[in-house]
């Protein structure tokens, strides 16, 4: 994602981005960045996104969202493991919870 992208789609009028591949391409500290001269666009960071640093991004202003294929891994699906993927989207869900409760006490 270059300011060129970004451009691009607020000429499209689109306000809501996908940032892929976020950790990759610099993660949070590349989205603190654009905040700044790109108010009021929005974005969904996905790749790399895992329960180590989805609340680092949830906790910015500019994201929408975040996709996380960590809580759906191949090996889970191949073995059966609905239990275990269950399990790891209610760990996301409590992090969701978790940041925006933060986010309303402040």
């Amino acid at each position: 994602m270059t300011p060129t992208d970004i451009n691009q789609a607020i000429a499209r009028k689109l306000s809501v981005l996908k940032f892929f591949p976020a950790e990759a391409a610099g993660g949070v500290k590349v989205l603190r960045a654009i905040g700044g001269p790109y108010v009021g666009i929005r974005f969904i960071p996905t790749g790399g996104i895992n329960r180590d640093n989805l609340a680092d991004y949830l906790s910015l202003p500019m994201v929408h969202a975040c996709g996380g294929s960590f809580m759906v891994k191949r090996q889970l699906i191949t073995a059966g493991e609905f239990e275990a993927i269950t399990q790891l989207a209610w760990e996301a869900v409590n992090i969701v919870a978790e940041v925006r409760n933060r986010g309303d006490s402040q």
